[in-house]
């Protein structure tokens, strides 16, 4: 093991769904760990018996001595099997980090260097050659993916291991603690953003504005010269999306939130929908507000949801619905530009490790104003 590196390090384990996980000490994987064809050394030695059927031909891997780690909401989820897609167990959740690079496996070829500042992202690992990946889609890679805190050990812990083509650089002009949340939520709204294809100038509805996503979604649309009208409830939240130079409309007090948001909207509706609220409701009018060849971005994830849409008035009106599950590489490197030019800055607060089941908590609660970031560089 290098110097400086512990034998063991924290980490939050889940050793069944539905329940809270155990801070514990884990093993760190050393530097022979991240040979190829041995990462399942790596995961036995975290007592996972999951084993990987292409072992000699899986890319080389870098440790990371994480800093900060997000928490999103589809690891309160995850952690309760909310989606009926369960991972392995244990499992450590988490898959948004950010750090140091601390190690990297021998004769790895790749330009990242020891002390290097990377983000671990949802997506830990693609093929790069099939058609999906070529295209950009690389959540959608027709090999499989490799996933932070489902299919690989995630960000809820001290040490990580990594993919080397698939960590983020992080750019100076961001710090440490914002740039991990963006490795996730910058990524998914600014790739919702993207498939709407909109052109300079035009409006941008995004319910949920006041969330995690959503006022993210806001910054990023007016930074990339889209007009923005934000949806959500509350003067805390009005305050916030008009301080980024959005239009706000609260639903709770809106007698029609159609209408409402066409006024807004030059009358005609907005070009986009980027519904990042994790509610079936927001999704329930989405079409009825955009304008002929709009766009319906699906961002949030409610579980057990459904979108119905009467399928003449779409198909007349040329309505677009795209499903947006995270972005790609270079979408990570560009919202992290956002912020690091200013574009852009994170709502969130900072919390420890060993209140994770806390955290989650409020999550389910509804208690969390823009994004939790996981202090662990104590």
């Amino acid at each position: 093991m290098p110097a400086g590196i512990p034998t063991e390090a924290p980490a939050a384990v889940w050793y069944k769904h539905g329940e809270d996980a155990i801070i514990e000490q884990r093993p760190v994987p050393s530097v022979s760990d991240l040979k190829p064809g041995e990462v399942s050394q790596v995961f036995n030695i975290l007592n996972l018996s999951r084993l990987f059927s292409s072992l000699p031909t899986l890319p080389l891997k870098c440790l990371i001595r994480l800093l900060y780690t997000g928490v999103c909401h589809s690891d309160l989820s995850n952690s309760n099997n909310i989606y009926g897609r369960p991972g392995p167990l244990p499992m450590i959740f988490g898959h948004e980090g950010s750090g140091h690079v601390v190690a990297i496996g021998q004769g790895t070829k790749t330009s990242l260097k020891i002390g290097d500042r990377v983000g671990v992202k949802y997506i830990q690992d693609a093929c790069l050659e099939c058609e999906m990946c070529r295209k950009g889609y690389e959540s959608s890679c027709f090999n499989g993916t490799e996933q932070s805190g489902n299919t690989v050990m995630g960000t809820f812990q001290h040490y990580c291991v990594s993919f080397t083509k698939y960590v983020t650089p992080i750019p100076e002009g961001i710090g440490m603690d914002e740039a991990a949340p963006v490795l996730c939520a910058g990524v998914t709204v600014l790739r919702g953003i993207k498939e709407a294809q909109l052109s300079i100038g035009d409006w941008v509805a995004v319910p949920g504005a006041g969330g995690g996503l959503g006022h993210l979604a806001v910054q990023y649309a007016i930074a990339l010269g889209y007009r923005v009208v934000g949806i959500d409830t509350g003067p805390e939240k009005q305050k916030l999306i008009e301080s980024y130079g959005g239009n706000f409309l609260d639903f709770r007090k809106e007698e029609n939130i159609v209408a409402s948001i066409k006024k807004v909207t030059d009358g005609r509706g907005a070009h986009a929908a980027i519904v990042s609220a994790a509610s079936e409701a927001a999704y329930t009018s989405a079409s009825d507000y955009l304008r002929d060849r709009g766009s319906l971005i699906i961002v949030g994830l409610p579980a057990n949801a459904e979108l119905r849409l009467p399928i003449l008035e779409t198909a007349l009106r040329g309505i677009k619905v795209v499903g947006c599950y995270v972005g790609n590489r270079q979408d990570a490197v560009e919202a992290l530009q956002l912020h690091a030019s200013g574009r852009a800055k994170l709502l969130y607060e900072l919390e420890r490790l060993e209140n994770v089941n806390q955290i989650l908590a409020r999550l389910h609660a509804g208690k969390v104003t823009g994004r939790v970031v996981i202090d662990m560089t104590q």
